[in-house]
């Protein structure tokens, strides 16, 4: 048995399984147990849920709670950076697999978005229970938690676009954009720390520009966020003077944050990631395109 300093029983993580979480933007793509959101912008809601796969009887076994007793789950969210939260109404669970979503409204979250899965107890029963059991309506007995990486990267950056034939992009025709990182101080916002320069000269570039709400400038705009990225881990590992620590918690919407959640899609430790960085840059540049989503179209 599991017992909680709440004074009551509790389950343990394997009690209960969060089969699938996924994150959909309104307008935009959906993400699957995704850990970051390449595309969100601060203009777009949130439609988050979860899949929970609950065995009822064995729940009640556990917590010595009263057979006709009622269970509920809720999928509740936070975020650092705006510091709001929320939550959905619960829904009594009844069979073994359960969902339950929430609806995130634009320009309540950014940074770091938390959801968090929960069973509850809605009902204690009429029957006598366990001594040690739950009993009061709302008691939490369960939670398993994702960490979503809202990007919204783009839309925050200065982004400069330069004429035909003029630096960085002097007889670079072909050239879509270059990405400039100060990261003398990984403290700093993305925003302050990032530029931006767009080529005038590239024909998808320009219309990216004239035409903001069309194809061409969706597709852009997921390739420019992947070249941000993969900017980010460059630095991250390879920069000179190793700026970025693993070990330090940056401030949320910091340029280190930012890197943080770039290093944070590999199960590799540190140090193995600067050896593969050093000694198969390409190969690993590839797999952070394939952690971070490939491409709609190529641009």
């Amino acid at each position: 048995m599991n017992f909680a300093s709440r004074g009551y029983r509790v389950l343990p993580p394997s009690a209960a399984r969060a089969e699938l979480w996924s994150v959909g933007l309104d307008g935009g793509q959906s993400y699957d147990n995704g850990a970051v959101a390449i595309d969100w912008t601060h203009h777009q809601g949130i439609h988050a849920s979860v899949s929970l796969l609950i065995e009822l009887k064995t729940l009640r076994d556990r917590l010595g709670i009263a057979s006709d007793s009622k269970i509920g789950a809720t999928l509740a969210w936070r975020t650092a950076r705006v510091g709001l939260r929320g939550s959905s109404a619960p829904v009594t669970v009844e069979v073994a697999e359960t969902a339950v979503s929430t609806l995130i409204p634009a320009g309540e979250v950014g940074g770091t978005l938390t959801l968090e899965a929960r069973l509850i107890l809605l009902d204690p029963g009429r029957e006598a229970g366990d001594p040690l059991a739950p009993s009061e309506p709302g008691a939490i007995l369960w939670s398993d938690q994702l960490t979503v990486t809202l990007e919204g990267i783009a839309p925050r950056l200065p982004i400069l676009s330069i004429p035909a034939g003029h630096d960085p992009f002097y007889n670079l025709h072909n050239a879509r954009w270059h990405v400039k990182v100060e990261y003398s101080d990984l403290n700093a916002p993305v925003d302050a720390a990032v530029r931006v320069y767009l080529n005038e000269a590239n024909e998808k570039v320009l219309r990216m520009m004239l035409e903001p709400d069309g194809e061409t400038a969706s597709v852009m705009s997921s390739s420019l966020l992947l070249d941000v990225q993969r900017e980010f881990v460059r630095i991250a590992l390879l920069a000179d003077g190793q700026p970025f620590d693993p070990e330090q918690t940056y401030a949320d919407g910091s340029l280190g944050a930012a890197m943080a959640a770039s290093i944070g899609l590999f199960v590799e430790d540190f140090d193995e990631l600067q050896n593969r960085a050093t000694w198969d840059a390409a190969r690993l540049d590839v797999e952070v395109q394939g952690r971070l989503g490939q491409e709609r179209a190529h641009g």
